[in-house]
């Protein structure tokens, strides 16, 4: 349909996508005029919402608010609105019909020239209105002088969802190529390794980059994109943090997959998150042993020099725009709040502001950005939405047709297009004996996918760190099966949820009291203890709780805390409601036993014992490996090895033992007690995904 037409006084001209009101011209998407010409075509008559999906968007996945979003941009349009709906009405649960009687006749074209001259005459500054061009250039000095911390923009709908994998392997981390014409991602089909993709989006063809590597993480396109470079290690060194940063040639990698070159080996330092500047060099975060920086490593020189560095911000993410030269980093205060600061090539701050968290994200949510050029602001998720994220750090959701958990959104070049990683990592509990069993081989019903252990509690969504009441029969755990993260608490015959904790909130750890009547939990920085009928009751400690990793028998907690961005240890004495001491060494994990002996793992992943006066080495555990984790009963430490074993070492005795094999899916082991509690990998269902935006596709 593109014959002129009247609404009232409203003139609509289909072939331009335009409706013209008075002195008012507005330019509509296709899908929005193709709205309004299926309503002019049934006139005076109910168009369900079915039909005009199936007309409209035929070949797209979109969902009912996308037709919503379009009336409503036609009766802005048109002068209606959705009270009075003269124009355009509303037939709850059925559809839309037009009213207002179509006039095909007497459209005068030179008053319609006029009318559209004057609607762009509006727009145009005559040299005679000195006062107006004078606030035009203090507008744009303004505009010029906020360019790194622009107000908030108004988010884009997302209305449309499309797959671009869709195998029963795990993809994630993909990225565009710098003109939009193919991504690169990670596949895996299984836990630990993973290697890089590409796909050409026009073509849908799938090209395998790199062999015999095991892991990979990072990457940054060079310049002029033709080369690429990622953090990798080998399937042989799956235990330690020996990332290196590895390059290769696209165009070889596009006939057949490369062995990339070592270009910095993890020998100089733990590096992460490569981002290739314009200028030819390549910044990375290089964790430090109680900080963050970022490094500048030059290919021509193969040096390393500081680029930026903060006493009072510990670094986690960095990422980098190519279209704006800029760089934005995140990171932890002293306050322990997020701080996102804009960087140019040189290193120099442009800007530093703290990341306003709505109050429907979790305070400890660490935000992990990417760069949406075209309207000069980031995007990240929470994992069940979408956000962005101004360079003054306000935070505004984005609109979008997700059904599913998402992850590490990245914008396409043009603007018009969200990639990302949708879908879950399944793990379940199971309980097993000290003594290896023969287990015969399970056989999946319909549906259903293969479990190393019979889990306790079977669920497709998120289970972990079970733990067994000291004094009882009850197991609690931590699960994703209502929706957010809540304790659970699974007694004989019975499962019930024992939190009650708001949307997106992080628990980060929990403990049983010794006497089995109450539990300590840590969700949103906070510290809570719940009794086993619900009763939920806050402890005021004056520092942020970022981990629980005990409760002893002389009701002492051993807790993770940040003080003045650092982590530390806590021993904090619930009888006399106090912190009794503050440990500042470094700890990755720790555990405490019933009588008050504290063990943990220091940055080195060596085991020491903490007594009144120093922090000793213990020296039967000395090149022992241990999976990150461990637990502690009765002075007895049990953990994984290299191998996939659980050994025990009795601090008393000194005595070192392998009890028993384990399943390679079994993550960890979360408690012990007459059996042992592990948390174990059931599946990872990720795919890539892109969102795009039926209103800028220009279809």
């Amino acid at each position: 349909m593109e014959q002129k037409f009247r609404l009232g006084d409203a003139l609509v001209d289909p072939s331009r996508n335009q409706i013209t009101r008075g002195n008012e011209l507005t330019t509509m998407p296709p899908k929005t005029i193709a709205v309004l010409n299926f309503l002019v075509k049934e006139q005076g008559k109910v168009v369900t919402t079915d039909t005009l999906m199936e007309s409209i968007w035929r070949d797209s996945i979109v969902s009912p608010s996308t037709l919503q979003q379009c009336i409503a941009k036609l009766r802005k349009a048109l002068g209606d609105d959705g009270k009075q709906q003269f124009i355009i009405k509303t037939h709850a649960k059925k559809g839309y019909s037009l009213e207002l009687e179509v006039n095909w006749d007497n459209i005068d074209e030179t008053s319609n020239q006029q009318s559209i001259a004057q609607a762009t005459q509006k727009r145009v500054l005559k040299p005679q209105h000195y006062l107006l061009l004078t606030l035009l250039l203090f507008t744009v000095f303004f505009l010029f002088y906020q360019r790194y911390t622009p107000n908030k923009v108004e988010p884009i709908y997302f209305d449309t969802l499309t797959p671009l994998t869709a195998t029963d392997e795990k993809e994630a981390a993909a990225q565009y190529s710098p003109d939009g014409k193919f991504i690169v991602f990670q596949r895996s089909n299984g836990f630990c390794g993973n290697s890089l993709w590409a796909k050409n989006l026009k073509e849908h063809k799938e090209y395998p980059l790199i062999k015999d590597l095991g892991a990979c993480s990072g990457g940054s396109f060079s310049p002029d994109a033709k080369q690429l470079v990622f953090m990798s290690k080998s399937l042989n060194d799956q235990a330690t943090n020996c990332f290196n940063l590895m390059k290769i040639d696209l165009d070889k990698a596009f006939k057949s997959p490369q062995v990339p070159n070592v270009i910095l080996n993890c020998s100089r330092g733990e590096f992460d998150q490569p981002i290739w500047l314009n200028d030819g060099s390549i910044v990375l975060l290089q964790n430090l042993n109680k900080s963050t920086k970022l490094v500048k490593y030059s290919l021509v020189s193969d040096e390393l020099s500081d680029f930026h560095f903060s006493e009072n911000i510990e670094l986690y993410s960095s990422t980098y725009s190519p279209e704006l030269d800029l760089i934005a980093v995140t990171g932890i205060n002293k306050n322990s709040e997020h701080i996102l600061s804009i960087i140019d090539n040189k290193g120099t701050v442009l800007s530093s502001h703290v990341i306003k968290h709505p109050s429907a994200l979790a305070f400890l949510m660490f935000v992990f950005p990417t760069f949406d050029a075209k309207r000069e602001q980031l995007i990240f998720s929470s994992g069940k939405a979408l956000y962005s994220l101004s360079f003054s750090g306000d935070v505004t959701k984005i609109q979008a047709n997700i059904n599913n958990e998402i992850y590490l959104p990245r914008m396409s070049p043009d603007g018009k297009s969200i990639i990302a990683t949708q879908g879950v990592i399944d793990t379940d509990i199971a309980e097993i004996s000290f003594i290896q069993q023969k287990i015969k081989p399970e056989i999946p019903k319909f549906n259903q996918v293969y479990t190393p252990y019979p889990s306790i509690e079977r669920s497709i969504f998120r289970e972990r760190n079970a733990k067994y009441n000291p004094s009882g029969n009850n197991i609690a755990f931590i699960s994703n099966r209502s929706g957010e993260q809540q304790l659970w608490l699974k007694g004989e015959n019975t499962l019930k949820q024992l939190s009650r904790f708001r949307r997106d909130s992080i628990i980060m750890g929990y403990s049983w009291a010794p006497d089995g009547a109450s539990i300590i939990v840590s969700a949103n920085a906070s510290l809570y203890r719940i009794t086993l009928d619900g009763i939920i009751e806050q402890i005021n400690i004056e520092h942020p709780i970022i981990g629980v990793y005990g409760w002893s028998e002389n009701n002492v907690l051993l807790l993770k805390s940040r003080i003045a961005g650092a982590s530390i240890m806590l021993q904090y004495h619930l009888s006399l409601d106090k912190v009794i001491e503050k440990t500042t060494q470094q700890v990755s994990w720790a555990s405490i036993s019933p009588q008050g002996r504290i063990v943990y793992l220091d940055g080195n992943h060596q085991f020491r014992e903490l007594t009144a006066s120093t922090a000793e080495l213990i020296p039967g555990l000395q090149g022992k490996f241990t999976n990150g984790s461990f637990v502690m009963s009765n002075d007895v430490i049990y953990s994984i090895n290299r191998e996939g074993e659980i050994w025990s070492f009795d601090l008393t005795k000194e005595n070192y033992q392998v009890i028993r094999k384990i399943n390679k899916r079994v993550m960890n082991i979360s408690d012990v007690k007459d059996n042992i509690l592990l948390t174990q990998a059931i599946s990872a269902k990720k795919d890539v995904i892109e969102l795009s935006s039926s209103y800028l596709d220009g279809d």
